[in-house]
């Protein structure tokens, strides 16, 4: 009896603990499914621990063969942040701006592999800014050569990307048309 009261309860636990990863992967889906692009923020720093957890998302992010070829540099000062503002016009005033790129001499297959890779991390820290309550925005570096000197970035560093990331203006909204997908019929197809 009391192996039967044992197993009762250790299914029990099994049960209740899926039931909980259930909840947290449609918790997952609703995260992805809020996430906007954000193209107003407040003047308001993002905390550095706060800002840890989002760069730590993309830390983690898979890459190929686990090779890691991904760079952040995390640009928070106002000084850089404003000539950034100025140079790159997609910035909308974001508080800090993270140039993402990755080092092609860690990657087996460049540049494919290191876009990737990047586009994976970044990804990951979009998500990650959206669970706790900062808005992002990527974008491409539309002036390279400027933005590398100013932001001292090497030049084994191949850049990609800019992702934007701030708490979104008092009251922002999506646009209109951001939460309408296409059928999953469409999307997708089994085989």
């Amino acid at each position: 009896m009391k192996c039967k009261k044992l197993f009762i309860s250790a299914l029990f636990a099994a049960l209740c603990a899926t039931a909980a990863c259930a909840a947290e992967n449609e918790g997952l889906l609703d995260l992805m499914r809020e996430r906007c692009s954000v193209r107003d923020f407040q003047q308001k720093i993002v905390e550095e621990d706060v800002l840890n957890k989002i760069l730590e998302a993309g830390r983690i992010a898979p890459t190929n063969h686990n090779r890691q070829p991904v760079k952040v540099f995390a640009v928070r000062t106002p000084e850089l942040t404003a000539q950034l503002h100025k140079l790159e016009k997609d910035c909308y005033n974001a508080p800090v701006i993270l140039i993402a790129g990755y080092d092609p001499s860690k990657c087996k297959r460049p540049p494919k592999e290191g876009e990737i890779a990047t586009d994976i991390a970044v990804s990951m820290m979009m998500i990650q800014a959206q669970s706790l309550g900062v808005g992002s925005l990527w974008t491409r570096p539309h002036h390279q050569d400027e933005v590398r000197a100013i932001c001292k970035i090497p030049e084994n560093v191949t850049m990609t990307t800019i992702l934007l990331l701030g708490y979104p203006a008092e009251g922002y909204k999506p646009r209109a048309d951001h939460f309408q997908r296409k059928p999953m019929e469409e999307f997708a197809e089994y085989r």
